[in-house]
């Protein structure tokens, strides 16, 4: 609100030190316009024009009144950002009184990173010698190109090495072209719908808009083998396609070329079109291989590929962009962007108390806000999108987001972290009431939509749909993910899950919680799964989800599992439903062997490092005392009891094998291949076991609902609070005229 009562009257800037009163004063309000003047008072009739000045001023007032509270008001518009926010130790309020940076009630305010580009400077492109390298004729005509360094666009970025672990080299992602709000595409081949031929691998037919290979040449060097920064593997084709891009000299492939977790971002160093060969600029982490998950990919920066509406490619020697207008592009107020800002917008360090309220946060290189060793720092009912880097990035105590809408992220929409592992302090961060929508589109794989470390954080009541790779992924100990609303996402690679979890090197790491929530909707490629305790995880409680429509598809994979335990221990799953999942749950023997005897020599380590004597986890997690004991090849404390299977249209798998190995029957809708599962009160419905009404998607259960019966004391999901539990994102900040605004 405003002003709660008249007491919260507006105070001009200048000389307030000496007019606020002995007592508690009244909230001092600053406005910032970007129509204003910093030379202004900084009342709402003569506001400031910068956030700078706002917070120098504010900093002066609460030398001499501490205890006031202070909202910093920014009035309607774009406010253009061309470097960082920065907010520090002096710049915090208290518990109390707090700083407020908020927009204006009923106003629509925009943070932008971008620099927009006017209709008007695009003209048809008629050099012969740019339009004589487009493949498709008929693309040619329909060519526009603006000059961006005539313009004043100095900085073109440049297209960087990134991928899994090892190969990303870092670095500020280039600029992007937006267009009324969508991001348009750096020309590429194939385009997202082609379906080309020659896709014969399992794990590649269904895929549209990439290609394989036809053989490895060479497979090039790992990660720590000579070489490995100065040149890559080399391909045989088994398309023709790379004819045409004898003229390009900064191609990149976007894919995979080994396991699927290992997806890859690498620039081409030449190609033999008649040998039908590519070699590569770098070498692949882990080598490249002919593996499960198959390669596949597809190449762009090719102006080439210049053939479909909303294709773009900029030439950073001569400084012009060239776009295939999209349909919209000649159509009134249309609003042109090129993000610019490559800093993060916010970036707050040993500051505490501090709001951000109501704000569109938009066009970023870099993150849309960095938080580091924070406390009360929070984000509310803001509506932050099309930051390439990421989202929010939050380190400290007591940090979160509340009622936010994060959309179009390129890499992690929110990171949560703080808390001490050693004392088991909890950090309090969370995210909760937000929508996290088509994130991990230029870091595509290991940058969730939420990720967790340290202690204590929660994400709560939030829906997240639309990413390429894991939806969630929790790391470190007592993380709660609860009411969730988690769609569609995995939706590229194989061997993930919707939330995944990763402790097993850690025997610290335990009591991690996933309660509530309704995930939903993946599987259409193999050993997308929805919950996923990997590589021997430890101390992990699955309780009152419901996972419906989990693999088994009109054209998907059934070989993805709703709960995927990969050789974990103490983990409890209860209280679950199954709808229409083929395998509801698979105690993987995955992680044994050699994987399970590396990571011993990492459970040594960590005792001897902090012996357990001497920290608090033997009382919050007392099976650790037994830790030893328990261990063997395979550990066998692991809990499926009191959960709910009814596939009324896709088939309950009736036996599951992994190779050449004997197939195991499934139990209960559960499968173990080996002796480390117990199993309890599970119940496989033959119809509907009293839904709302399932028909329409209303999954709650009746009173009276025959599940009652069959299993007594389960404590189903509430249903009706997965999600969202109130209005989301900044008033206006997706609107038209938001988009549109001078």
């Amino acid at each position: 609100m405003l002003a709660a009562t008249a007491a919260l009257a507006f105070f001009p800037a200048r000389a307030l030190a000496d007019k606020l009163p002995a007592t508690r004063p009244a909230a001092v309000n600053l406005f910032v316009s970007p129509a204003g003047d910093d030379a202004n008072a900084g009342d709402e009739a003569h506001p400031f024009a910068s956030l700078e000045q706002a917070r120098d001023t504010a900093r002066r007032i609460r030398q001499a009144q501490p205890d006031a509270a202070m909202n910093i008001w920014l009035l309607a518009g774009i406010h253009r950002r061309t470097h960082s926010f920065v907010l520090d130790a002096a710049d915090s309020g208290i518990p109390s009184a707090p700083v407020t940076y908020g927009a204006r009630p009923g106003q629509a305010v925009r943070l932008s990173g971008g620099q927009p580009l006017d209709r008007a400077w695009f003209t048809p492109t008629h050099d012969s010698a740019i339009l004589s390298r487009i493949v498709d004729p008929a693309a040619r005509t329909q060519i526009m190109q603006v000059d961006l360094k005539a313009h004043g666009v100095a900085d073109l970025g440049e297209i960087r090495r990134r991928g899994y672990s090892k190969n990303d080299l870092g670095g500020t992602p280039p600029p992007q072209l937006y267009v009324n709000g969508r991001r348009m595409i750096l020309a590429r081949w194939p385009n997202p719908n082609d379906q080309q031929p020659g896709l014969t691998n399992p794990f590649v037919k269904p895929r549209r808009g990439v290609v394989t290979r036809a053989a490895i040449i060479d497979p090039g060097p790992k990660f720590g083998e000579p070489g490995y920064a100065d040149r890559g593997p080399i391909y045989k084709c088994a398309f023709d396609r790379p004819q045409h891009w004898s003229k390009a000299d900064d191609i990149w492939l976007d894919g995979i070329f080994n396991a699927s977790w290992e997806w890859s971002y690498n620039r081409v160093a030449r190609i033999d079109p008649v040998a039908k060969a590519i070699a590569m600029r770098y070498g692949e982490c882990m080598g490249v291989a002919d593996t499960y998950s198959g390669d596949f990919f597809f190449a762009e920066n090719l102006i080439e590929e210049l053939d479909r509406p909303g294709e773009y490619w900029i030439d950073r020697a001569t400084g012009i962009l060239y776009l295939f207008p999209p349909a919209d592009f000649d159509k009134p107020g249309v609003g042109i962007e090129l993000t610019a800002l490559s800093e993060p917008m916010l970036s707050l360090a040993k500051a505490s108390h501090v709001a951000f309220r109501g704000l569109a946060l938009a066009f970023g290189r870099g993150m849309a806000a960095q938080v580091a060793e924070g406390e009360g720092i929070t984000f509310d009912q803001c509506d932050i999108r099309h930051f390439a880097a990421g989202g929010v990035a939050l380190k400290g105590k007591a940090l979160g987001l509340r009622a936010c809408r994060l959309q179009g992220i390129g890499g992690t929409a929110v990171a949560l972290a703080g808390g001490d592992p050693l004392t088991l302090e909890p950090g309090g961060c969370f995210v909760e009431d937000c929508e996290i929508l088509d994130t991990g589109w230029y870091h595509r794989v290991y940058h969730p939509a939420i990720a967790f470390s340290g202690v204590g954080q929660r994400a709560s009541h939030n829906r997240i749909q639309g990413h390429p790779h894991m939806g969630l992924r929790v790391a470190g100990n007592d993380q709660l993910v609860e009411a969730n609303d988690i769609g569609e996402v995995c939706s590229e690679f194989s061997d993930m899950g919707a939330i995944y979890v990763y402790t097993g090197s850690d025997p610290y790491m335990r009591g991690n919680i996933i309660r509530g929530n309704y995930i939903h909707d993946l599987g259409r490629f193999p050993m997308q799964n929805g919950v996923y305790p990997d590589n021997a995880t430890m101390g992990v409680l699955i309780e009152r989800n419901l996972f419906a429509r989990i693999g088994g598809g009109p054209g998907a994979s059934s070989n993805s599992r709703a709960v995927n335990n990969n050789s974990g221990a103490h983990i409890l799953t209860r209280d679950n439903i199954f709808i229409d999942c083929p395998t509801p749950y698979l105690l993987s023997a995955h992680s044994g062997g050699a994987h399970f005897e590396k990571h011993t020599a990492e459970w040594k380590k960590a005792f001897a490092d902090h012996p357990l004597a001497g920290m608090p986890h033997a009382q919050r997690y007392p099976e650790l005392l037994k830790f030893w004991e328990e261990q063997r090849q395979y550990p066998t404390i692991n809990t499926y009891e009191r959960n709910l299977i009814w596939n009324p249209t896709r088939p309950l798998l009736k036996n599951w094998q992994r190779g050449k190995k004997e197939p195991l029957p499934l139990v209960d809708g559960s499968v173990a291949e080996y002796d480390g599962l117990r199993r309890s009160d599970n119940w496989t419905a033959p119809q509907d076991p009293g839904f709302a009404n399932a028909a329409a998607g209303d999954y709650a259960l009746k009173p009276g609902a025959a599940v009652f019966a069959h299993i007594p004391g389960f404590t189903p999901i509430a249903f009706h609070e997965v999600g969202p539990r109130g209005p989301i994102g900044a008033p206006g900040a997706g609107t038209r005229s938001m988009e549109s605004l001078p």
